[in-house]
């Protein structure tokens, strides 16, 4: 089962036809012309965001509020973002 499973992802995986060189000198002089920047800086431009991206949500998910914390408890069983005081205008008006 496996042999069938690896030669099924070598095939979906293997291009039998090489790659087209003066298109490829077209398409990379092109990016080269509209952009001004050198190879290595678009590589760059492309790679940074790619490995940042993950590493900043995974910091973000460790460094965040834990799921597992206990709430706040309220003693007068108002909500916690609740700032009305019981006395309140709106409170009377009832």
């Amino acid at each position: 089962m496996l042999g069938a499973l690896l030669n099924t992802v070598t095939t979906v995986l293997h291009h039998a036809e090489a790659v087209d060189p003066d298109l490829v000198d077209r398409i990379r002089h092109t990016i080269d012309d509209v952009t001004g920047f050198a190879p290595s800086t678009i590589v760059l431009l492309i790679v940074v965001p790619v490995v940042l991206f993950p590493l900043l949500l995974v910091t973000l998910y460790l460094l965040g509020p834990r799921a597992h914390a206990h709430p706040p408890s309220t003693a007068s069983g108002t909500p916690p973002g609740d700032r009305r005081s019981d006395d309140s205008p709106v409170d009377r008006a009832r």
